[in-house]
């Protein structure tokens, strides 16, 4: 992998063109969104229909069975009929098919770096997300170097949020910076305020020099902006819903089964990792479950172990029309550096509503990790995706920018013990696993904000009656207990917590010091707890692939 990402160089990314065999030829599977009331009233309404020569099969098959609050007014939104697959029954807490907001997409048109371009944000909006991408092929460096609201408040400064600790809208993988608002606590971007905003655009030349333009010349026009405004409803957030693409090369494996598109999308083990996001984006950020479409990938994405096909993982959605949609590619490993990782996203955020760009997706890796913990880590990168940090970071002091998630200022990488003590270790963006699910994984008003003001989802036009700001309805809660990483459900060892301190691949994760931890814990116990841990079939591979090369570095 390319250490210094700003430095790294991405081929061009063109759309695939039709033809046999090619991958994009298949159909997707697409799972519709399940609108079903309360269980009683259900069952009453099979009875009823079966009374009338109806069969149940007939209903479940063709979505027939609807309901919703008696008070609601409900306009179904316009989109092409989609397809239940036979024999899946949907969860039964399910909201209601409601009218969405489409997102307000601006084309800012031809800048050059250190350019400052205007963006009129409406009232209603909830947030908005600035994209800029190099016009020369790929080899530019760009970013968004600064924001400013339209009472003059700089919310975004040096690439970086206002209150961070570190940059985030330079460009990580290829020339496509993306930057977001709110990504921080600035009073004017929660929620933005209504007005002309002023964007400085980033580029060659500026980024890693200071990153300030005000006293140099303008560039050449070689980049293109664009803008996407998230829009609510009349009293603000409403809720809404997220549609998914899962990417699944052909020959992937989840436990003893080998899976391609058409297998994943009814199979139960992908189904529960689904479920385990779905429900935890609704309870704590009152975001539902739209529509899951299962797409075919070529089969060496299967494993993702350089970085080429880390960018194509990213990318997978190429060829595909740009739509609000969370892009997630399924894989057996990611192993870029010898060390493996759970999950990784291209930025934060990353590119949402647009395919095919190397920031365009999430990578996640299944195979024997478990179910709730694939599916919160599937939330972990959405929340990257999304425009979130990590609430601390192992190294530098670094945290999030947001007053309302605590930092952790005693965390060590070289001393696991620290983890428990942390104040944000329930946080959904606490940077190490620390195995808690369902409802007691935290998230913030503030984290809430940013997840809301993305336009990746479809936000609802308006509210139901009477319900509160978090959203249209309320989810089965998850069990709030303790997951691990061991297969027996016992606890990790020091060195097995350890090992699971860095599954999170983002370029920004602080990496395992093999030689640090041993000189912290004793380098012949490190030694023998890495050789046990590396066979240990108690453990998922991704940890065992770490303990081998955490063994390496210090036995070479």
């Amino acid at each position: 992998m390319c250490q210094d990402l700003t430095q790294c160089r991405v081929p061009p990314f063109t759309e695939r063109p039709s033809g046999p065999g090619n991958p994009g030829d298949l159909e997707p599977r697409v799972l519709a969104r399940g609108v079903l009331g309360r269980a009683a009233m259900k069952r009453a309404l099979l009875l009823v229909l079966a009374s009338l020569g109806v069969s149940a099969s007939a209903i479940a098959c063709s979505g027939a069975v609807e309901s919703t609050p008696a008070a609601a007014a409900v306009v179904p939104e316009a989109a092409p009929p989609v397809q239940r697959e036979a024999g899946v029954t949907p969860p039964e807490e399910k909201p209601p098919v409601r009218d969405v907001n489409a997102p307000l997409v601006i084309d800012l048109g031809k800048v050059a770096h250190g350019q400052d371009v205007t963006l009129k944000v409406p009232v209603g909006a909830l947030g908005f997300n600035v994209v800029v991408e190099s016009k020369n092929g790929g080899t530019d460096v760009v970013g968004i170097e600064r924001i400013t609201s339209p009472s003059g408040e700089v919310v975004h400064e040096l690439f970086t949020p206002k209150g961070g600790s570190h940059a985030t809208s330079e460009s990580s993988f290829g020339s496509i910076a993306s930057a977001s608002v709110p990504q921080s606590e600035a009073k004017s971007a929660n929620t933005p305020e209504p007005g002309t905003w002023t964007i400085r655009i980033g580029g060659a030349g500026g980024i890693g020099g200071g990153g300030d333009s005000d006293a140099g010349t303008l560039g050449p026009a070689t980049l293109h902006a664009e803008a996407r405004i998230q829009m609510g409803s009349t009293t603000g957030f409403a809720g809404g819903r997220l549609d998914v693409n899962v990417f699944v090369p052909t020959g992937v494996k989840l436990g003893n089964k080998t899976l391609d598109s058409e297998s994943a999308a009814t199979n139960e083990g992908i189904a529960s990792r689904l479920d385990t996001f779905f429900n935890a984006l609704s309870e704590h950020v009152g975001i539902d479950r739209g529509d899951v479409t299962f797409l075919p990938v070529k089969a060496q994405l299967k494993y993702v172990d350089d970085y080429d096909l880390l960018l194509e993982a990213f990318a997978a959605s190429t060829g595909r029309p740009d739509n609000q949609s969370l892009s997630i590619m399924l894989t057996n490993g990611i192993d870029l550096d010898g060390g493996g990782a759970w999950g990784i996203a291209p930025g934060i955020p990353g590119v949402p509503a647009r395919s095919g760009t190397p920031m365009s997706g999430i990578v996640l890796a299944i195979g024997d990790t478990p179910a709730v913990g694939d599916g919160l880590t599937m939330l972990h990168e959405a929340g990257h995706f999304f425009g979130l940090n990590h609430t601390t970071e192992f190294y530098g002091g670094y945290a999030d920018p947001l007053g309302d998630t605590p930092r952790c200022d005693d965390i060590s990488l070289d001393d696991p013990t620290s983890f428990q003590k942390c104040p944000d270790k329930k946080n959904v963006m606490f940077p190490a696993f620390y195995g808690t699910a369902g409802s007691a994984v935290v998230v913030s008003d503030a984290q809430r904000a940013v997840f809301r003001g993305s336009p990746i989802y479809k936000a609802y036009k308006d509210p139901l009656p009477a319900m509160s700001t978090m959203g249209a309805h309320t989810s089965k809660k998850a069990a709030g207990e303790r997951i691990t990483l061991a297969r027996s459900g016992r606890a990790l060892t020091p060195v097995e917590t350890w090992l699971s301190a860095s599954l999170c691949g983002h370029a920004s994760h602080g990496k395992l010091d093999p030689a640090a931890f041993a000189g912290a814990q004793g380098r012949p116990q490190t030694i023998d707890a890495l050789r046990a841990a590396a066979v240990d079939a108690d453990l998922p591979e991704v940890m065992r692939k770490k303990a081998s090369a955490a063994l390496r570095a210090l036995t070479p």
